[in-house]
């Protein structure tokens, strides 16, 4: 049997910029990242026990119970357990300050829709992004928060209430 192809992480990149899919998950990224440092900066924790919770739904839903079956998917996907745990982690905040109803703060906002870089995102309008974490159940969400809540790694019914 010949040796599997392996790709590095830089060679997908490349892929997903030549095809123009890099923007799309760049996006996602950031807006994460601003939404889990917002849920810090209003004093948003996810303890150890949320995070593993959130971990166990994650792999559950991938079918990744088994411990050997993690390590491997781990492993596959260039991940050490850490920085799997960082995302989770991130998403827990994430999860925590879109059940909360609160609004992304000024700073926040200027981080995701202010920049000009290739990291630089525009989430929509001012009234639009400033409603970005305004997602009680019940409500009509704006573009800018199903895109922000699809990018979430837990599955929705994980979601932090």
């Amino acid at each position: 049997m010949p040796n599997p192809i392996k790709l590095d992480a830089p060679e997908v990149l490349r892929h997903m910029r030549m095809t123009g899919a890099y923007g799309q998950h760049a996006e996602e990224a950031l807006a994460k990242r601003v939404a889990a440092q917002e849920a810090e900066a209003q004093g948003l924790t996810a303890s150890a026990e949320e995070v593993q919770e959130a971990a166990g739904a994650y792999r559950a839903q991938r079918g990744l119970e088994d411990a050997a079956a993690f390590q491997d998917w781990l492993r596959d996907n260039e991940l050490s357990p850490g920085s799997f745990e960082e995302a989770i982690e991130q998403d827990v905040l994430v999860s925590k300050l879109l059940a909360s109803g609160s609004e992304l703060g000024d700073a926040a906002l200027a981080q995701v829709s202010g920049g000009t870089g290739p990291t630089a995102v525009n989430l929509g309008t001012r009234p639009a992004s400033t409603a970005l974490i305004n997602a009680r159940p019940g409500t009509r969400l704006t573009n800018a928060q199903v895109s922000l809540r699809n990018a979430l790694f837990i599955p929705k019914n994980g979601l932090v209430n």
